[in-house]
């Protein structure tokens, strides 16, 4: 490996020594009615049982291929109109909430409007949602539940919810957790009891700083906002291998405000504001399927999507327990990642210490003439299948396949470099010399 750029990333994974942790998100590129949308904002993202994604916006709803819009002839009726919810029957057919229209059902071709908001109580409809074989129907003047998913035009009212104003409804297993607008805290309906949501106790979110905690949709979180801890709705969750991302919501001076906060490796970080996108109301996020990318449905800003990053950063104690500071890093040919630390070489793969040589095994190969102080690790180079290692004691070999270790009893050196026809050079704080 070309030495200038062997020492720069051995720079980079030092600095990253120091790190917290950073978001598995970070490109981001935006949508917006220029690009086709019918307005900049978007309300609800919704993918059906086809793999189909749709936009809820307010004026109209529209499907999505990630590159472009396309409008379907049969949902004419609902341009220029505030569709706010998008979910999906037993029978394949869109069910779609839609304020001043009501409640609509789509398959694909003709729209039917179910429950009108003229002939119905279902004023300002903004949630649709399929729970426990009904349809949940959240407006802003209670809930409502069909009879059934099969006739949907018999709807009535969950008792104790009359003067909720539903902004959302979000349906689990067992129960629904139900936010209503202007309003911080939640709702619970489960086995047909609509009730408050106990947040007597809050868990506390530092930005860059580790957490251990859980979090779910519904409870009430404490986040350090201007230097200062606010309590804070968790409106909805994604989460994507080890990182968790949450969609926050808070009110400042009767305004709301929202967060969009990622939990990677257990470090919290405000991806909004790594993303400079701290002015975007995020009203909704969604993970793409097959990509893996977020989208946001944002208040005018239109749809905007942060793409996962093509590299997975790590504190090195989280690859290396007990190792604070590498000093060289080599790629194995089987996919793994050799770190040499201060007194340590430990084979990686798939964030898993393979194997490892610790300072003892290094010191044991010494011969008794030498004087056993600290050794120090202080370059790796690939030969062969053999890995030279130069310390203060001088070179070892190490074989990447069995990791057996030698002591080679010559030239300590500080770097070393090996050339394309295998000569190999050692540089001891003055000049580089030829080993062999």
């Amino acid at each position: 490996m070309n030495l200038i750029i062997k020492t720069q990333l051995t720079i980079l994974f030092v600095f990253l020594a120091t790190l917290s942790g950073v978001a598995a998100y970070s490109q981001t590129d935006d949508f917006t009615q220029l690009d086709g949308l019918p307005c900049n904002s978007v309300n609800h993202i919704f993918e059906d049982s086809r793999g189909l994604i749709w936009l809820a916006t307010d004026a109209g709803l529209c499907e999505f291929s990630g590159f472009k819009v396309k409008y379907r002839k049969g949902l004419n009726r609902l341009q220029g109109e505030k569709v706010t919810c998008v979910t999906e029957n037993l029978n394949g057919n869109l069910i779609i909430a839609a304020r001043g229209v009501g409640v609509c059902e789509f398959d694909g071709e003709h729209l039917e409007v179910i429950a009108s908001t003229e002939n119905t109580d279902l004023n300002d409809v903004y949630s649709v949602k399929v729970f426990a074989n009904k349809l949940m129907v959240g407006t802003s003047n209670g809930i409502y539940l069909s009879n059934n998913l099969d006739t949907l035009d018999e709807f009535s009212m969950v008792e104790g919810t009359k003067e909720v104003n539903v902004l959302e409804a979000i349906p689990s297993k067992s129960e629904v957790v139900i936010f209503p607008k202007l309003e911080l805290g939640a709702y619970k309906f489960i086995s047909g009891n609509f009730s408050k949501i106990d947040n007597t106790t809050s868990e506390v979110l530092e930005l860059g700083k580790g957490f251990y905690g859980e979090i779910e949709v519904g409870q009430q979180i404490l986040l350090d906002v201007d230097t200062k801890k606010v309590q804070c709705d968790v409106l909805s969750a994604l989460s994507h291998q080890s990182e968790s991302i949450y969609l926050l919501r808070y009110f400042k001076n009767g305004l709301e405000y929202r967060k969009l906060i990622s939990i990677r490796n257990n470090i919290c970080v405000d991806l909004l504001q790594e993303n400079d996108l701290e002015d975007v109301f995020v009203q909704c996020m969604f993970k793409h399927s097959l990509m893996g990318d977020i989208w946001l449905g944002t208040k005018n800003h239109g749809l905007i999507s942060l793409k996962q990053s093509l590299f997975t950063l790590y504190t090195v104690s989280s690859l290396v327990p007990n190792c604070n500071e590498i000093t060289d890093l080599l790629s194995g040919a089987d996919g793994s990642l050799i770190i040499a630390g201060r007194n340590i070489v430990a084979k990686v793969k798939n964030e898993k210490i393979i194997k490892s040589i610790s300072e003892k095994e290094f010191i044991r190969l010494l011969p008794k003439s030498k004087k056993k102080i600290d050794l120090v690790v202080n370059d790796i180079e690939l030969m062969g299948n053999s890995i030279w290692i130069a310390t203060n004691y001088g070179f070892y070999t190490l074989h990447c396949n069995s990791f057996l270790l030698n002591y080679k009893n010559i030239a300590v050196a500080t770097k070393c470099t090996i050339t394309s026809n295998g000569d190999l050079f050692c540089y001891d704080g003055k000049q580089f010399l030829p080993v062999g």
